[in-house]
């Protein structure tokens, strides 16, 4: 192989010897380290077993967790039954007292048992003052009712 002219560095030496080195050390270092090889190599046929017996701990967890969500479905199946049979119950009760507590049924219930129904009191009206007699007289007062107006134009009543 040729080697090209080498032309003298002017690094303080009288052959740029300096400048040689360094370049042969930037040269190995450009160029990739080679990777090590594992020291420790398993044979073809312990790969192999070792891979079975890796799907196959694969295989039994997919298993078992299918197994676990097949029983939460079971159990909410049944959840669900017990809560419509619940819901039927309670929609049987409601049926029963409404039959019970019509007026109707009521007042058979008053005459055979020989009792007279009274209506219930309702309660009394109380007046509340208004909010325009309790204002306060003047200009106040009036500053009070316009925006009363203002409020109630707003919210339509």
């Amino acid at each position: 192989m040729l080697e090209p002219e080498r032309k003298p560095y002017n690094d303080g030496t009288l052959d740029g010897s300096l400048a040689r080195t360094w370049e042969k050390r930037m040269r190995q270092v450009a160029w990739p380290l080679p990777r090590r090889r594992l020291r420790f190599r398993l044979n073809a046929r312990a790969e192999t077993v070792y891979w079975i017996a890796l799907m196959w701990m694969a295989a039994l967890l997919v298993t078992w967790a299918a197994v676990y969500v097949m029983q939460l479905g079971y159990r909410v199946d049944a959840m669900a039954t017990a809560y419509t049979h619940i819901m039927r119950q309670q929609q049987a009760m409601g049926l029963k007292i409404s039959q019970l507590t019509a007026p109707a049924r009521l007042q058979r219930e008053a005459l055979r048992l020989h009792v007279t129904l009274a209506a219930p009191k309702l309660p009394a009206m109380i007046r509340h003052p208004r909010a325009a007699d309790s204002a306060p007289a003047g200009w106040l007062g009036w500053i009070a009712n316009l925006f009363r107006g203002i409020h109630a134009a707003l919210i339509g009543r």
